[in-house]
C-alpha cells in the first residue's frame, strides 16, 4: 500500500534499476533515494505516512487498519468531503456573500482546507503527526501501565473517554502540566466519568438476566422481548473491540451509546450534511463552556436551531438502533434495572415501528436463510400475540399473516404467494416479523428455531 501511494505521489516507479536483481536489492534495502530526490512537493504528514509504511523492519510498519485510518485522517484534515456548495452555505450564514447558499456554485474553485479537529482516528494521528486545533492541548492521560497519552485537547479527551479508549477508573489525568489526578476531580469531566451511560463497565455483564449469541437476523426477537414486556434496563451488544448499549425505560429505547466513532453526533451531522466540519470545529472548541455537550454548543453558536438539534438527535438515535439489527456476529446481554442517568427527551420513536422497520431493512438473503429450515413446518396464529395493527405494517404483510390458518406449511404459504404472481419479498419479511414477534408460530421448540434461541438466565 505504501509503495503504491508513493508511486502515485512521485509519478514514477519507487524502485528502479537496470536489472531485476537491482530492483530486488533496492526493495530489500528499502532504498528510498527516488523518493528523496523527487522534485514534487509532498506534504509532511503524507510523507511521514509513506516513510513509516516503507520501513525496512516489518515490525516498524503500520498495520493495514492503521494505514487506512491515517489516510482517512489526512482526508479529514483537508476537508476533502466538503464541496464548494457547502463552503458557500457557510459563507452565506456568516453574511460574507449574498444570495441563497444552495444556489451558489463555484465551478473550478479550489476547496479550502477546512481543518477537522474531530480527531477520530487515534492510530492515524500517531502515524502522520499532531495537528493544530482550536481547543488548547493541555490534557495528558496516564494509563495503568504508566505510559502517557497526550498532550491532547478537551474534545479529543472526551471522545476517547466516551468511546472506551480510555478507562476513567484506572487512568489518571493531568491538566495544564499539573499532577496526575483522578478524572472525577476535574469538574469538566464529571459527567463523562460518573454517567453510567457514557462508561463501559464490563463487570455490569455479570448481572445480566439474559444473554446469548448474535447471528444474522437474531436481534429482532431479543429486542421484541424487551419491548413487549415493557422492561427497563440496558441491552449490551459487543463483538471484538466494538460495543453498543441500548437503554430501555418501560420497553422504550431511551438512550444509545456506542464505541463506533462514526456514530458520534459530530460525525453524524457532517455525514448527513447538516453541519460543516468547520462548524463542528468551532463548537468543539466551546465544549467546556457547555458541559461537554456538542449539541448545546452548536445551538449556542447559532449553527443549529433547537428544533433542528432535536430532529438530528432523534434521527441519530434511530440510526444507531437500526444499525444494531445489521450485526451478523457477536454477543448480547440484558441487565434489568440499569439506567443511563443521561438527560434525555421523548423522541417519538415507537418501538413496534422500529421493529417493523428493522424487518423491512434486513437483508433478504439473511431472512431466507433463517426461514428455509422451517419451510416444512405448519404455521398457526398466536392467540396471545399483539394485534397486527400494533406494527402499522404494509397491507401486503397483513395479507400474508392473515392467510396463516394452521393447516399450511411455511413453504406452502410462499408457494401460494408465488402462484398468485405476487412478489415473494413482502411474504418473507412478514413471516420473519411474525415468527420473531410471536404473531405466528410453528410446532418447533425455541432451540430449533434459527433466530429465536432460548434465553439463558
Amino acid at each position: 500500500l505504501s509503495t503504491v501511494l508513493a508511486e502515485m505521489l512521485i509519478g514514477e516507479p519507487l524502485f528502479q534499476g537496470e536489472s531485476e536483481l537491482n530492483v530486488l536489492l533496492q526493495i530489500r534495502d528499502a532504498d528510498l533515494r527516488v523518493l528523496a530526490r523527487c522534485e514534487r512537493r509532498i506534504p509532511q504528514d503524507i510523507r511521514a505516512l509513506v516513510l513509516r509504511g516503507l520501513q525496512r523492519d516489518p515490525k516498524e510498519r503500520p498495520t493495514a487498519g492503521a494505514f487506512s485510518e491515517a489516510c482517512a485522517e489526512v482526508m479529514r484534515r483537508r476537508g476533502m468531503g466538503h464541496g464548494p456548495d457547502r463552503v458557500a452555505r457557510l459563507l452565506s450564514q456568516l453574511n460574507l456573500i449574498d444570495g441563497d447558499a444552495p444556489d451558489v456554485h463555484l465551478p473550478g474553485a479550489d476547496v479550502p482546507s477546512l481543518i477537522d479537529s474531530d480527531l477520530m482516528h487515534h492510530r492515524g494521528q500517531e502515524l502522520i503527526g499532531p495537528q493544530a486545533v482550536t481547543s488548547p492541548t493541555i490534557y495528558r492521560v496516564q494509563l495503568p501501565d504508566g505510559s502517557v497519552m497526550g498532550p491532547m485537547s478537551y474534545p479529543r479527551l472526551i471522545q476517547l473517554l466516551t468511546t472506551g479508549v480510555i478507562d476513567s477508573r484506572s487512568s489518571k489525568i493531568s491538566k495544564a502540566d499539573g499532577t496526575y489526578i483522578d478524572p472525577s476531580s476535574l469538574p469538566e469531566l464529571t459527567r463523562f466519568v460518573t454517567s453510567p451511560g457514557l462508561q463501559w463497565k464490563l463487570e455490569e455483564l455479570a448481572q445480566a438476566e439474559k444473554q446469548g449469541q448474535l447471528r444474522a437476523a437474531t436481534l429482532l426477537p431479543v429486542f421484541y422481548d424487551i419491548v413487549s414486556r415493557q422492561q427497563t434496563g440496558v441491552l449490551h451488544l459487543w463483538q471484538r473491540n466494538r460495543r453498543k448499549k441500548i437503554y430501555f425505560v418501560d420497553g422504550r429505547p431511551e438512550f444509545v451509546a456506542s464505541t463506533d466513532k462514526s456514530e458520534l453526533l459530530g460525525e453524524y451531522l457532517v455525514a448527513t450534511g447538516q453541519c460543516l466540519r468547520m462548524e463542528i470545529e468551532m463548537a468543539l472548541a466551546l465544549l467546556p463552556k457547555h458541559g461537554g455537550r456538542l449539541g448545546d454548543a452548536l445551538v449556542g453558536l447559532g449553527i443549529l436551531r433547537p428544533v433542528e438539534l432535536f430532529r438530528a438527535i432523534s434521527d441519530q438515535v434511530r440510526g444507531r438502533l437500526m444499525e444494531s439489527f445489521r450485526w451478523r456476529r457477536g454477543e448480547w446481554a440484558f441487565v434489568r434495572g440499569a439506567r443511563s442517568h443521561e438527560e434525555t427527551f421523548p423522541m417519538g420513536l415507537d418501538p413496534y415501528e422500529l421493529i417493523r422497520d428493522a424487518a423491512n431493512e434486513a437483508h433478504l438473503e439473511e431472512i431466507e436463510s433463517v426461514l428455509d429450515p422451517l419451510r416444512e413446518r405448519v404455521l398457526e396464529r398466536c392467540d396471545d400475540g399483539p394485534p397486527l395493527q400494533t406494527f402499522r405494517m404494509d397491507r401486503r404483510w397483513v395479507s400474508v399473516l392473515d392467510s396463516v390458518s394452521g393447516d399450511t406449511t411455511l413453504g406452502g404459504i410462499l408457494a401460494r404467494q408465488s402462484g398468485s404472481g405476487a412478489d415473494l419479498e413482502p411474504a418473507y419479511r412478514a413471516l420473519y416479523l411474525g415468527l420473531a414477534c410471536r404473531l405466528v408460530r410453528t410446532n418447533v421448540s425455541p432451540s430449533q428455531m434459527p433466530f429465536r434461541e432460548l434465553f439463558s438466565a
